[in-house]
């Protein structure tokens, strides 16, 4: 397709039927046109190449025709839309016209190309944001809270006061307590997995333990549970070379925000607001 529009004769055919069909278009009205749309090879080859995106094939040179009618068409009653003002008040389109300057207003703001040393500081600065999760494997006795939760931490403390005296080991109790469809035993499930299965209380006492034992009450979004934690593989920060992507990714994203936020600020500064006739009391219209 490329070496077609290289062609002048091909060009001139392809800009003939654009101009044949805005013709067509508007029925063949022979005033003395307003505005000028160029339709130049930019304009063909942005066509070209998005239907090769999308369809993995050059267009036919009907396809194309086609196509630049469809464009033609939408841009003239685009603008002719504007003049008449439908665009005011119209917050679908607002939204999608604010969309497009946020998206573009990192770029407008300028980010500046981040640096090897950058990049290191902040993986050093917030090295939570890179850890491997930490990970717990642990079997459990459960024991029902359906109204009243009382009996079940009591039945909960009796049996570890029990496995703390040594009066029974694990391994005699695990079958113990009630009934559940929650599963008796995970092997190297993080905080959100527990959280999903157990609620987040149950999940955080798990996590911070500090070694491998014995553990309860331990209440959980159904109950009361003895918990018999068999491995702990706590939080890791890998390497730098490791994570350098992912460190890299979100730095751009943090900066790409701030950019945002500054260009924003810029803009705000050229427009006043005014508010009338409402109590924004407590509300902080700035976005602080």
């Amino acid at each position: 397709m490329r070496r077609l529009l290289s062609e002048p004769f091909a060009r001139f055919l392809i800009l003939g039927a654009a101009i044949f069909a805005m013709y067509a278009a508007f029925g063949g009205n022979t005033d003395a046109p307003s505005e000028e749309l160029v339709i130049d090879e930019t304009f063909v080859r942005s066509i070209t190449d998005a239907w090769q995106a999308k369809r993995l094939r050059p267009p036919t040179a009907d396809e194309l025709s086609s196509e630049i009618h469809n464009r033609v068409r939408q841009t003239l009653l685009y603008r002719e839309g504007l003049a008449r003002g439908l665009d005011r008040d119209d917050i679908i389109i607002q939204r999608r016209v604010a969309q497009k300057m946020d998206f573009l207003a990192a770029e407008l703001a300028g980010v500046d190309e981040i640096t090897q040393a950058e990049l290191r500081a902040y993986y050093q600065a917030e090295p939570s944001r890179f850890e491997s999760a930490g990970r717990v494997s642990f079997e459990h006795v459960f024991f029902a809270a359906d109204r009243d939760a009382a009996p079940a931490q009591t039945a909960a403390a009796t049996l570890k006061a029990a496995l703390a005296a040594e009066e029974s080991t694990f391994d005699d109790v695990r079958d113990s307590g009630d009934a559940t469809l929650l599963p008796r035993q995970l092997r190297s499930v993080d905080a959100e997995q527990l959280t999903g299965q157990f609620g987040s209380a149950f999940a955080q006492t798990l996590m911070e333990a500090d070694r491998p034992g014995v553990v309860g009450p331990v209440q959980s979004e159904f109950g009361w549970h003895v918990v018999n934690i068999t491995k702990l593989t706590p939080a890791q920060l890998p390497p730098f070379e490791d994570v350098e992507d992912l460190v890299r990714r979100e730095l751009e994203r943090e900066r790409t925000v701030e950019a945002k936020e500054k260009f924003y600020r810029a803009v705000r500064k050229k427009y006043e607001v005014r508010v009338e006739g409402i109590d924004v009391s407590g509300l902080d219209l700035e976005g602080r």
